[in-house]
């Protein structure tokens, strides 16, 4: 639903017809951008106004870079964000991984990518990748760098299923990384692969104060 403040703002429809550049203005502080459609971005870099709410209404952003200024985020769990570079200020609690394309409970769906962008965007904007309910299947490596952080919420509710092939399903590097309330299971529980590898001495990839809690590792070494 909509909050007060939501309601008091000035409501302005982006459209995919017209250029971004002509809709989003300095002038617009406060207000509120309504995304209903697709909107491409054409691989430029839009500067948002100060504390303005994006508002998602079964539209996206593809291709180019969002640069917020205490920006708020209000949609649902589905994709927002499509080959789009975050920077600047966001007030989130968090970034779900559905906001970059994850699909969960599909297993011919590959959430790789979406976990990872999420993770990278969060570290940028120092907020924590969000997995929800259910088991999000990927075939490449989940990579948490250096202050990054992916929360799930529980073992028995979030599972991060990894195919063997990729040769291990979440690795941890760098200072400050942290992995919390999510179960990482090898697909066909053929205890193939690593499940979990914190860092990396021969590549100079060392994981120090990396935090896992309340995490389920299965099927993997």
């Amino acid at each position: 639903g909509c909050s007060f403040e939501s309601l008091a703002r000035n409501r302005i429809v982006l459209s995919n017809s017209k250029p971004i550049a002509s809709q989003i203005k300095t002038s617009d502080k406060g207000a509120m951008y309504v995304v209903s459609e697709a909107i491409d971005l054409k691989n430029k870099t839009v500067k948002l106004p100060q504390d303005v709410i994006l508002k998602f209404e079964g539209g996206l952003f593809s291709n180019g870079e969002l640069s917020g200024n205490n920006t708020i985020i209000e949609a649902g769990k589905y994709e927002l964000f499509r080959n789009v570079t975050l920077s600047g200020t966001w007030v989130v609690d968090g970034l779900p991984v559905e906001w970059f394309g994850a699909v969960p409970n599909r297993s011919s769906s590959d959430c790789s990518s979406a976990i990872n962008k999420a993770v990278v965007t969060g570290k940028r904007i120092s907020a924590p990748a969000l997995l929800g309910s259910g088991i999000y299947y990927t075939k490449s490596t989940i990579d948490i760098p250096e202050n990054g952080v992916v929360i799930g919420l529980s073992p028995s509710l979030t599972t991060i299923c990894y195919d063997a092939s990729c040769g291990i399903g979440v690795f941890m590097h760098g200072q400050y990384v942290t992995l919390r309330n999510i179960c990482v299971q090898e697909y066909q529980m053929r205890r193939k692969g690593i499940c979990i590898k914190l860092g990396d001495l021969k590549s100079k990839m060392s994981c120090t104060r990396g935090y896992v809690e309340d995490v389920k590792a299965m099927g993997g070494d």
